[in-house]
């Protein structure tokens, strides 16, 4: 076990065998019975207990701030539909590793989409990206998930449309 897990998380299937523990979806949890299923929230409600997660609303009425509050991941979803050009920041990161950010934009006026602009160690190869500006553009109305990872200083940023059924 992981100097600095709980003891809880003893058992043969750990959440943390992934650095992409965000993406998992059920787990072992001894304490409801071994092999029983949990959602993804249960997880990231158990992980933000051990002060690992910080999962939040954040306001996408205008400029938007993903407070990280200390945390190694951060699950973050906007508040509202994102129909204006808005920056993103993000705050008290320095054990960040991970963030994941779901937020759903619509048109600004026919045929043209809001532009978020990231801050400027974040890096991403996507042909909605302006490398110099940091700007990205979706191309149609959707809901988005933006998955980063943190080397060093530097974050590596994809952007997709999440689907759903």
């Amino acid at each position: 076990m992981a100097q600095g897990f709980p003891a809880q998380l003893n058992n043969p299937v750990i959440p943390f065998a992934t650095p992409l523990v965000t993406d998992l979806f059920f787990f072992a949890d001894p304490a409801l019975g071994n092999g029983k299923k949990n959602t993804l929230s249960s997880l990231l409600s158990i992980l933000a207990s051990f002060n690992i997660v910080q999962n939040v609303q954040v306001d996408t009425t205008g400029d938007i701030v993903l407070p990280f509050a200390s945390k190694v991941f951060g699950h973050f979803y906007g508040s509202t539909i994102i129909s204006a050009n808005a920056e993103i920041s993000v705050t008290d990161d320095s054990t960040a590793i991970e963030l994941h950010f779901i937020f759903q934009v619509a048109e600004v006026s026919a045929g043209v989409f809001p532009e978020l602009e990231w801050p400027s160690n974040f890096y991403m190869g996507d042909s909605r990206w302006i490398s110099g500006t940091k700007k990205w553009t979706a191309l149609q109305e959707g809901i988005y998930v933006g998955k980063a990872y943190r080397t060093e200083s530097s974050w590596y940023l994809d952007i997709s449309t999440l689907n759903y059924i």
